[in-house]
């Protein structure tokens, strides 16, 4: 039991740091509007009060015998400590709900072309999935601390996995824009990404080029193409054993002729 009131702890705080630099992301974007930093400011205010509580319970809520040395597996918290992170568990799904519908209002009205406009809603909206596992967690965390059976460890493993996911999505979203940047300046930019690019670019072209333009690649049809012989003429219906392109459209048989001319002496 232990080490649960430690991931408690640490889980705390990393929900305090993922919520906070979501926040911060909003206030980089929007920071246009009096209204929507007020908001955000509020936001963060909101975080850091949840959070701040939330570690003073877990500490005040630690079993006496953790503090002497004997620590008995079966003791929990008192009915007012399991009460008050109750609360605080509402709190943050107010606190989820409350960051996934900030920022839709100011979305709504971008004016971007409607890819762009996807790809930024399909961002936002991830925080959906924080919201869900914020009340998933929520249900799992009452039978936790007022279920009447000894053994909730299969419910504080979905209490954990809950917890996880939220911290996952505010994670990714403060994230994403970062990354996007670091991938458009060092990663698609790189050398070995910019020459499969190009060989990949090239191969498209050449297969998307018509035939009478890829002649002019073969060095071998062009130099048959500009001295024709009796033998080029006949065998044009075949395809170039160089390049596999087809000419016999734009052939025509060319018949040479030797004459012989003696000076009289």
């Amino acid at each position: 039991m232990l080490v649960s009131y430690t991931w408690e702890l640490v889980l705390t705080l990393s929900l305090f740091a993922a919520k906070t630099a979501t926040l911060l992301l909003f206030f980089q974007i929007f920071n246009v509007s009096p209204t929507m930093r007020a908001a955000i400011r509020g936001g963060i205010g909101f975080n850091l009060g949840i959070s701040v509580v939330n570690v003073v319970m877990r500490l005040a809520s630690m079993p006496d015998s953790f503090v002497l040395g004997a620590v008995d597996p079966g003791e929990r918290r008192s009915g007012v400590a399991a009460r008050w992170i109750l609360a605080q568990g509402l709190m943050r799904v107010v606190l989820d709900v409350y960051m996934f519908v900030l920022p839709l209002p100011l979305v709504a009205r971008l004016k971007m072309p409607l890819r762009k406009r996807v790809q930024v809603w399909a961002v936002f909206c991830t925080g959906f999935f924080g919201v869900v596992a914020s009340i998933v967690a929520i249900v799992y965390l009452i039978k936790v601390e007022f279920s009447s059976d000894s053994d909730t460890t299969w419910h504080m493993g979905i209490l954990v996995n809950c917890n996880l996911v939220e911290m996952s999505v505010a994670t990714i979203i403060a994230s994403t824009p970062g990354f996007a940047l670091f991938m458009r300046r060092h990663v698609a930019a790189s050398k070995p990404l910019s020459f499969i690019r190009r060989r990949l670019g090239s191969a498209a072209d050449a297969k998307n080029t018509p035939a009478a333009t890829r002649r002019q690649d073969c060095l071998h049809c062009q130099r048959r193409a500009q001295y024709p012989t009796e033998s080029w003429a006949l065998e044009s219906r075949n395809a170039c054993r160089h390049c596999g392109n087809r000419y016999s459209q734009n052939v025509t048989a060319t018949m040479l002729t030797t004459i012989d001319v003696e000076r009289a002496s």
